[in-house]
């Protein structure tokens, strides 16, 4: 919401500098500016700050924000909009946990498993040093003890007709 916010002004503020605006782009500026407005009312009705972003360890920036209503910390980037976090630090702790770096050494003695899902993605399964199963083509880090779990995941995540 709030970069929403900055995008508003920013498009205000340039249309403004623009001293001959035509009658359409009169109306189109009203419209900005009327949803602006709606805009900061929402966020002072939600208690919504401005917040500040945390970089995660795979290099995601997540937007973070108090909600003074509930009491805790959230993100407009969650996938789930209901998480809360009492704390600044479990907000970002939780960020962390579930956007870890990629580290692992692929073990180049076995052969790499291609899978392809039911939707007709093409998945390259590896197998990491430690014995834990992954695939690049994963949105997020994601590893599986065995080869069957990961195949399960990509099976779960790619139903039949949802295409490449």
């Amino acid at each position: 919401m709030i970069v929403f916010k900055s995008m508003l002004k920013d498009q205000i503020e340039t249309m403004e500098d623009d001293n001959n605006l035509t009658s359409t782009e009169e109306r189109k500026l009203a419209i900005l500016k009327y949803l602006l407005d709606l805009t900061e009312q929402f966020i002072d009705d939600n208690n919504i700050s401005d917040g500040d972003s945390h970089t995660a360890p795979n290099g995601k920036v997540y937007l973070i924000t108090h909600d003074s209503n509930k009491a805790c910390y959230t993100s407009p980037n969650f996938l789930s909009p209901n998480k809360c976090f009492p704390t600044l630090e479990g907000i970002k702790s939780y960020i962390n946990a579930n956007n870890l770096a990629r580290s692992h050494t692929v073990d180049t003695t076995r052969k790499s498993v291609t899978y392809k899902a039911p939707s007709g993605k093409t998945y390259i399964i590896q197998k990491t040093t430690d014995n834990r199963y992954f695939s690049y083509r994963f949105i997020s880090p994601k590893y599986y003890n065995s080869l069957q779990a990961a195949k399960d995941y990509i099976n779960k995540n790619n139903p039949k007709g949802k295409g490449r």
